[in-house]
């Protein structure tokens, strides 16, 4: 017979697992589940709604939805394969205003890693051309056309596509987060980047699905699409 834990407040529960949309978190969390249930004998409850970025994924450990922790939800118990390094500072001050409800046990065990990821036909197409799309330094527009090697904008059906300032199921896309763009923009001093209503802060989208870099802005035709399957890719 299997086991309920109690929770905070002092309630009997499973022990609730919240899940990233990554594979590695959704593999190894319903591992956990099967361990949690199977060998140590209690109930287990993997969130059936993905989490798309960290920070919500480390609030849901206080029982907040979100970063500001101004909606509740249900508190959940276990998070696997976090991605901490890219969110460390929010790490840091969860940790401070939230004392004891988060510990990190340290690492999965494996290493991951995250980029920008190119067609290996257009790799090859450019460096025939004795171009290297993989060196940053070729996309200086000063010297090169890396653009010549990419679709336009346009030659991606907008209406497949999010609005740039909007949300994926559900999910608040980077580009809406007050606290990210003001950090942009204080870095980057790019107020055509950037517009802000009531003191927060989101992207200025020029186009419907799309965030204009600054070394593109003069003439569209040499932008190269950059696209997130969501949010919490840190593009």
């Amino acid at each position: 017979q299997r086991l309920y834990v109690l929770n905070a407040s002092n309630e009997l529960s499973p022990i609730r697992l919240t899940v990233y949309a990554w594979r590695s978190s959704i593999v190894t969390s319903q591992i956990a589940q099967i361990l949690i249930s199977e060998v140590l004998g209690y109930h287990a409850l993997v969130v059936p709604d993905l989490v798309f970025d960290t920070t919500p994924g480390i609030s849901r450990l206080a029982g907040c939805e979100n970063s500001d922790c101004q909606v509740k939800t249900s508190r959940t118990d276990v998070v696997l394969d976090t991605w901490l390094s890219p969110v460390f500072p929010f790490w840091q001050d969860f940790q401070a205003q939230h004392p004891h409800v988060a510990e990190d046990l340290g690492s999965m065990g494996y290493h991951g890693g995250d980029g920008l990821y190119i067609k290996g036909s257009v790799l090859e197409s450019a460096a025939n051309a004795g171009l290297a799309l993989e060196y940053y330094k070729s996309y200086n527009m000063s010297f090169h056309q890396p653009y010549k090697y990419f679709d336009t904008l346009w030659d991606l059906p907008e209406a497949d596509l999010e609005p740039c300032n909007g949300s994926f199921l559900g999910f608040p896309l980077e580009t809406t987060d007050s606290k990210k763009m003001k950090n942009y923009l204080d870095w980057t001093d790019d107020l055509d980047g950037v517009v802000e209503l009531n003191g927060q802060y989101s992207a200025n989208c020029q186009l419907p699905a799309w965030w204009i870099a600054p070394a593109c802005r003069h003439n569209y035709t040499q932008c190269i699409p950059v696209m997130q399957n969501g949010p919490g890719y840190m593009v």
